[in-house]
């Protein structure tokens, strides 16, 4: 895809109301509430969602959130000045388990694969996310990716290309 990408770098491109779109969806807003803050159409938010989901190599909202994050696109400093403070006050999970299925919604995986990788159902993994989702306050995967990572009980650098 032509000008998806910086010549003299890897990182994707993003325009100026992409950049806010993205701000608005780790930020766990919905495509209406993003619409409506930035008085642009439902229609046009969903497509430059999937536009930015594209241009990051991205499987989903959360995934591409991860991405922009990783290659500085998005500043995970703005975005705790932006969170609500009652999302901020989680409590500390010390589970590896937690941390391992937040690492994999942060790496792009679907609900089937993160079961099968560790040996839980589909189901369990529907419930388990909507758990932890309702007890940080999340309003989705990629809002639960954002509040992980300012809690600190996810780490960007784990990431790593």
């Amino acid at each position: 895809m032509r000008g998806v990408h910086d010549r003299h770098s890897n990182i994707p491109i993003l325009g100026r109301r992409q950049l806010e779109i993205l701000v608005h969806t780790a930020l766990g807003h919905t495509c209406k509430d993003t619409a409506n803050a930035l008085g642009i159409s439902v229609n046009t938010v969903r497509k430059s969602v999937r536009i930015i989901i594209e241009k990051l190599g991205a499987t989903g909202r959360a995934h591409a959130v991860m991405l922009a994050l990783l290659r500085g696109l998005l500043d995970l400093e703005t975005l705790k000045d932006l969170a609500i403070p009652k999302e901020l006050e989680s409590s500390k999970k010390d589970t590896t388990v937690f941390e391992q299925v937040v690492t994999y919604v942060a790496q792009g995986y679907r609900n089937k694969e993160i079961g099968l990788a560790l040996n839980w159902s589909e189901q369990t993994v529907k419930n388990f996310l909507m758990s932890i989702s309702k007890e940080f306050g999340a309003r989705n995967r990629a809002h639960l990716i954002t509040l992980t990572l300012i809690s600190g009980l996810l780490d960007l650098e784990n990431f790593g290309f």
